[in-house]
């Protein structure tokens, strides 16, 4: 066993006004932790340095610490942040936690289940020099081998120049799973290439991933995944050669069709990919297929021989009283330190991650206590949207309801069963007022639990509402939900659907799914007029997309059993999306065939509310928007903006040193491609951003010599950034726009 000796530095806690403190613990010195079953500590540093009272300190010339990890324990809720360490474990299950790969880490995992874990990667070290001494020292490394990873997340720290070492060896992940969202950029593939970063051999179910992390696996598998739509890898010249097996099939001329850079061979029937751990999934948790240890309920802090802890300034705890109900919350208080104050953000109902996450749980009033529910549960799929360092990707998720009976006297109540925004906790309020006043009270005696199949990343925004309406509506009625249907839109009380954010984003993930009904709000229905311009007629061809103002309308869509009128003008768009599916690369040909035109006429009249059948109309006749709204060009000139306007939002003086030489020029023609499609009123915003990308890239191409050039160059680029500061203040402080922007 590895020593264990640590010196313990104690920090007296500080006043602070409105403030707790908390720990961060800290461990700097080789130690391997004994078996058991860990839970939640403070987070929990491994540390291969020095610890100040302010915390870590420099790494410079310092060996790296070993730890190790005993074989068949169980690690919940536990925050790890690794520096100037290697970490070994096998056979380890973790579940709920966070590792970060910091500085010099080297973490190696192997045997182990990884359930609902986010994990952080990335390093800014330059890799300019190659391979050289500095490189290999900073770089963090995470490699894992013969693992399950279900529902898992990995973040990039930092910005577009992000240098990722990660090695996957015969792994399976299932998802919902948020890939490494890797951007494309000149130099990429070199410099995973040195940070060692490799794929191979593995199963992924349900990931989203970039082009750029397809181009670093070798004989892997992808069913039913989404490859999140991104700027062609620069650096490849001749066609790439790789080997991965696609599911559904036909999903494999999609991805060829998008990355024409890219020549993909089926793996071999001699190759199999995933791992050999034998494991069970029930209720969405993922366990060992093995007889449980009795293992000992322990804590970080329990089996160190010394603790090393910093205070730092955490929560505020605050109440929100719902029902009745008082619920805890937090708000992170946070003291920028940047010379570039916040940026001001789009006034929008899209879908956001507030740090005030509440645990809701909403009693309704009860009706008659012999009325019972005629389902225990049922699902339907939401359209949800995924925030990136590059913009936002949309996807399809299965949302469901569960009842569990209780006492025929006791109060029925409805909650989610993770920590959700107030956003959605209001939202869900209007629902379940809906489903009282729609059924004349609320059966007695039942526990209803909302959950999400991503359960682990934080939930707000109103756009589930309508989704949560047709759970309980299934759950009264007995009537079965379509899961070919997916839904987003808010709801008032009285069934009104109102609109939300990320429509279009959304509607581009909803045709990477299985879905083929999707329901949108009536109020978001310009959304669609930039997809139309921005993708073409494809998305329409792919999916029924069908606006909706009131609950009874996604009722009609959302039932297994259809009623006999939508059944029929869905099976008849059916055969025209059919007909123009089978050669895409002749779709606008057959769109002004006249027989197609007269049967999308017949279907919208037949369903009004067929949006595709009207976008597809439009296209046929020559009628396709030429400019993108006012909210599409926000969010298209913020989503190319990219690591410039990630810069500019950044709480550090030397935010714009992150963003990689090769990537501003590319930034720049992006913006400038895309002016011309946006509405007149955004393009001085577009300006700007174009006027602060062309001073950094000058900057990097001529750097100064001296302090005193320094300091000039660095207040030019402030400067710049003021402006575009000053041009986002001026769109959202005038009234006209602000009006538009929140209908």
């Amino acid at each position: 066993m590895l020593a264990a000796s640590m010196a313990v530095l104690c920090v007296p806690a500080t006043e602070l006004k409105a403030q707790e403190t908390a720990s961060k613990l800290y461990l700097n010195s080789s130690f391997v932790f004994p078996a058991g079953r860990y839970t939640s500590d403070p987070t929990f540093w491994i540390y291969g340095g020095q610890v100040t009272s302010t915390g870590g300190g420099n790494i410079s010339n310092v060996p790296r610490i070993d730890v190790g990890m005993t074989d068949g324990s169980d690690y919940e809720k536990v925050n790890f942040m690794v520096v100037n360490a290697n970490v070994h474990a096998k056979n380890i299950l973790f579940k709920g936690c966070t590792i970060d790969v910091g500085s010099g880490a080297r973490i190696s995992f192997e045997d182990c289940i990884f359930d609902g874990v986010t994990f952080t990667l990335g390093s800014s070290v330059s890799t300019s020099s190659g391979a050289g001494d500095l490189f290999e020292r900073y770089r963090g490394h995470l490699a894992l081998k013969n693992s399950v990873l279900s529902q898992v997340q990995f973040q990039l720290r930092g910005s577009q120049n992000v240098v990722m070492g990660l090695t996957m060896d015969q792994c399976t992940v299932r998802g919902p799973a948020v890939l490494p969202m890797v951007l494309s950029r000149a130099g990429l593939l070199q410099d995973m290439k040195l940070a060692q970063t490799d794929v191979v051999g593995c199963s992924f179910t349900q990931c989203s991933y970039t082009a750029p992390f397809l181009a670093v696996t070798r004989d892997c598998v992808f069913d039913s995944c989404t490859l999140v739509p991104g700027v062609p890898l620069p650096d490849i010249t001749t066609p790439l050669q790789l080997s991965a097996s696609f599911y559904p099939p036909e999903t494999s001329d999609q991805v060829t069709a998008q990355l024409t850079q890219y020549v993909v061979t089926p793996v071999g029937q001699e190759v199999s990919p995933g791992c050999s751990l034998t494991y069970s999934i029930a209720g969405g948790s993922v366990s060992r297929n093995e007889l449980p240890l009795n293992l000992p309920a322990r804590t970080i802090t329990s089996v160190l021989p010394q603790a090393i802890a910093v205070n730092q300034p955490v929560r505020t705890p605050v109440t929100t009283t719902i029902t009745n109900t008082t619920v805890p919350t937090s708000v992170v208080t946070r003291t920028p330190t940047s010379p570039f104050p916040t940026l001001p953000t789009f006034p929008t109902t899209s879908d956001t991650f507030s740090t005030a996450m509440v645990d809701a749980r909403i009693v309704p009033q009860g009706g008659s206590p012999d009325t019972g529910l005629k389902l225990m549960q049922t699902s339907v799929h939401g359209l949800m949207i995924l925030s990136l360092s590059g913009g936002e990707a949309g996807s399809a998720s299965k949302i469901g309801a569960i009842a569990l009976k209780g006492s025929a006297g006791q109060a029925s109540s409805v909650q989610f069963n993770q920590p959700v925004g107030d956003m959605m906790t209001k939202a869900l309020e209007e629902v379940v007022k809906f489903a009282q006043l729609t059924h004349g009270g609320w059966p007695r005696g039942y526990q209803i639990e909302l959950s999400f199949a991503d359960k682990y990343s934080k939930k707000d925004g109103p756009s589930a509402a309508v989704a949560c309406a047709l759970l309980l509506h299934s759950l009264v009625t007995g009537k079965d939900l379509d899961q070919a249907f997916a839904v987003t839109g808010d709801m008032n009380a009285d069934g009104t659907v109102q609109p939300i954010g990320g429509v279009a984003a959304k509607i581009r993930g909803a045709t990477k799914g299985h879905c083929k009904i999707v329901g949108i709000p009536s109020k978001n229905e310009s959304a669609l007029g930039d997809v139309l311009l921005t993708d073409g007629p494809a998305p329409f061809a792919s999916i029924q997309i069908f606006s909706i103002s009131h609950f009874r309308e996604a009722e009609a869509l959302a039932l297994a059993e259809k009623p006999a009128t939508t059944q029929i003008a869905l099976a008849e768009m059916s055969r025209v999306q059919e007909v123009l599916l089978n050669n895409p690369s002749q779709m606008g040909a057959l769109l002004r065939n006249q027989h197609v035109i007269t049967k999308l006429q017949q279907v919208l009249k037949d369903t009004p509310n067929n949006l595709s059948a009207k976008y597809l109309l439009l296209y046929a006749n020559g009628r396709v928007p030429t400019l993108l709204s006012l909210m599409g060009s926000l969010n298209a000139i913020d989503d190319a903006s990219g690591a410039l306007i990630a810069a500019i939002k950044a709480d550090s003086d030397d935010a714009f040193d992150s963003i990689g030489p090769g990537s501003v020029g590319s930034i720049i023609t992006r913006i400038s491609n895309l002016r011309a499609k946006c509405d007149a009123r955004i393009r001085p915003y577009a300006d700007s951003i174009v006027d602060f990308g062309s001073i950094v890239k000058e900057v990097q191409e001529r750097p100064a010599q001296t302090y005193a050039k320094k300091y000039e160059q660095r207040k030019r680029i402030y400067n710049a950034a003021n402006l575009v500061r000053g041009e986002l203040d001026r769109l959202m402080n005038d009234p006209q726009i602000r009006e538009e922007l929140e209908r």
